[in-house]
């Protein structure tokens, strides 16, 4: 769960103060709507939520809009998200000022638009916005542990503190990786790369480049003694380096598209190469290729788009010089007067002033659809092409390792390994046959590592196991959600059950038994898993994996639900001690839990546990490889 605030660029008027555009916008397209402090319904909020503004002239922006979201494969419904929302207006002492609250389900992921009146009602007081993205942080991070979601990253750690969440300041590690990402060119996109992807619907320069193409040009740049060596490299690579602004970018001669010169590295910035190329030389200009009729219609709409734009400058310009004059002839006039009187008057004028600037800015900036520009729809462009886009910054830095960048690998934390299973999904396109099978809990991550889920009743995706081969042997790494949720593998409605507390345990179990269904919980199971498990499970036979003194707990608590559990621990034989020794595999029996087969603990006998119910070519005794 993370919260957004959504800082407003343009400058209401007193006639609107903002209110009725974002509200019109969050309620339009709205699964839900709750109102607080309001009457009526939401097409009355923005004028009542404007009036009470005007009770407070001093406050420049009264509308205060955020969004709290829910990341990939968390799906809660909308009385949780009302619910979560309106206890973030408490923690955050806003609720009793006006508010619109709107659940959006048209994204991938979940979110709700806050919009608040800054104003009380009654008082007419502002409260205070000051440092409000650590407070709303922390705001979430308490939340998700009272509603039992996984704790996104956000600026800050998170510690319980004497029995008190808080956050504390990241370590210096984290800051350094963060600069040495930086210098070899993990950056965000500016708005002009943004903008040029929404307008052509094409991706940005560097995601185009293969790898090949951009080692060639850091080798050419790296390797340029002058600025002529440099600019005849990458001409021959069809790139040009260019001056912009205060910096340099990156041309393709083919497109015309750029990207900023730092993206590839920070050593390749303008400034670090003028220290060490001297003062900069522009490189020879060719003649541009005949741009095509499209090419040339789209030119003219952005030129005539540029000038209205400018023509809007220049009038705001000629205002405030006006204005400016207006106030030096009144001071001339206004000497020898009561300082009093004097004021009086220059407040009036500042009023009048402040309605004419406001009248200019209420004109709508000109956009490029209204010239005939309009970006491509986003759903054009195929799910696997939005999905790329989303976690670009995953698939960015995995180049720059595959490269042999400088920077380690990332922390492996809920939100990465979300981003790592949501791209592995991705790449996977599984059918609908596989849905029910391991693959929709399970999904490869790199070499030897695969991301096991942990769900919810309802499909939610709360936490993640990382599962890593290791010397011929399958280890968990618990990430996250394992007092969340249980990871099922194996379809969902098999004869048998079984559960265990090791995660790695239940994937290769699942390779050995694919008709049954096996269940990945957390050594203490809390009360939601607890009552997940007795869900799942049902009448169905329950077997529970025991190895050891360790899991002993772990059974007891399992039989406690389920009183028809039984217990599976390994034979104690030679022969199988052989086994495990020299060919890595384990065979099973249930037994009860004080060690005689076919008992549980309410003394009645349960089915045994038979590996040949379903495939009568089946071993006779439940194996697993470690």
């Amino acid at each position: 769960m993370l919260a957004k605030v959504i800082r407003s660029k343009r400058r209401p008027t007193l006639a609107d103060a903002g209110f009725t555009r974002r509200v019109t916008y969050v309620c339009r397209k709205a699964a839900s709507i709750v109102l607080g402090n309001l009457a009526g319904s939401w097409t009355d909020a923005a004028f009542q939520m404007t009036a009470v503004a005007g009770m407070n002239e001093r406050v420049r922006k009264p509308c205060y809009h955020m969004v709290l979201s829910w990341g990939d494969g968390e799906n809660p419904d909308d009385r949780q998200v009302l619910a979560a929302a309106r206890d973030v207006l408490r923690r955050m002492g806003w609720q009793e000022h006006q508010y619109v609250l709107a659940v959006h389900r048209d994204r991938l992921n979940v979110h709700v638009h806050v919009v608040l009146n800054r104003v009380h009602p009654l008082s007419g007081k502002t409260f205070s916005v000051s440092h409000d993205y650590a407070r709303l942080e922390l705001a979430c991070r308490v939340i998700e542990r009272a509603w039992g979601w996984p704790a996104d990253r956000g600026r800050f750690l998170s510690e319980v503190i004497d029995g008190v969440l808080r956050l504390v300041p990241r370590p210096q590690s984290h800051w350094a990786a963060r600069q040495a990402a930086r210098a070899e060119g993990l950056r965000p996109d500016p708005r002009t790369v943004r903008g040029a992807e929404r307008r052509t619907g094409l991706a940005p320069l560097r995601d185009r480049l293969s790898t090949q193409v951009i080692a060639r040009t850091r080798r050419v740049i790296r390797q340029a003694a002058d600025w002529a060596a440099l600019h005849a490299g990458l001409l021959g690579l069809g790139l040009h380096y260019r001056r912009h602004g205060s910096g340099a970018r990156i041309v393709e001669a083919a497109s015309g598209a750029c990207m900023p010169a730092c993206h590839l590295g920070s050593n390749f910035g303008l400034h670090r190469l003028q220290a060490r190329l001297g003062v900069f030389r522009p490189g020879p200009v060719r003649d541009p290729a005949t741009p095509s009729a499209v090419s040339r219609v789209h030119d003219s709409a952005r030129g005539r788009h540029a000038q209205a734009r400018s023509d809007r400058r220049e009038r705001l310009a000629d205002l405030r010089k006006a204005q400016k004059e207006q106030r030096r002839r009144l001071a001339d006039r206004l000497r020898g007067l009561h300082p009093h009187i004097a004021a009086a008057v220059r407040m009036v004028l500042r009023a009048d002033q402040r309605i004419e600037r406001e009248r200019l800015h209420a004109v709508p900036l000109p956009r490029l659809a209204d010239f005939g520009v309009s970006p491509p729809a986003t759903d054009t462009l195929g799910p696997e092409v939005q999905q790329e886009r989303r976690h670009r910054h995953v698939l960015r830095r995995q180049r720059v390792m595959t490269a042999g960048g400088q920077i380690g690998p990332e922390v492996l934390d809920h939100t990465h390994a979300r981003q790592l299973w949501q791209q592995a999904a991705s790449r996977k396109a599984r059918e609908d046959a596989d849905a029910e099978g391991e693959t929709a809990a399970l999904h490869p991550v790199g070499e030897g590592r695969r991301l096991l889920a942990r769900c919810d009743l309802n499909g939610a995706i709360l936490g993640y196991d990382l599962l890593v081969e290791d010397s011929g042997h399958l280890v968990a790494h618990a990430i996250s959600g394992g007092d969340l949720g249980l990871g099922l593998l194996g379809p969902r409605d098999a004869r048998r059950c079984v559960v265990t507390a090791d995660a790695a345990m239940a994937a290769m179990l699942a390779a050995l038994r694919p008709r049954d269904l096996f269940i990945a919980a957390a050594p203490t199971l809390s009360g939601k898993t607890a009552r997940q498990l007795v869900s799942v499970v049902g009448r169905r036979p329950l077997h529970v994996v025991c190895l050891g003194d360790a899991d002993a707990g772990f059974v007891a608590q399992v039989q406690a639900l389920l009183p028809h559990a039984t217990r599976l621990e390994p034979r104690e034989s030679p022969e199988q001690d052989t086994a495990i020794q020299y060919v890595g595999k384990t065979a099973i029996a249930p037994t009860d839990s004080i060690g005689s087969p076919g008992g549980n603990r309410s003394g009645q006998v349960a089915e045994p546990y038979n590996a040949n119910d379903d495939d009568p070519e089946a071993d006779a005794s439940f194996s697993l490889s470690t």
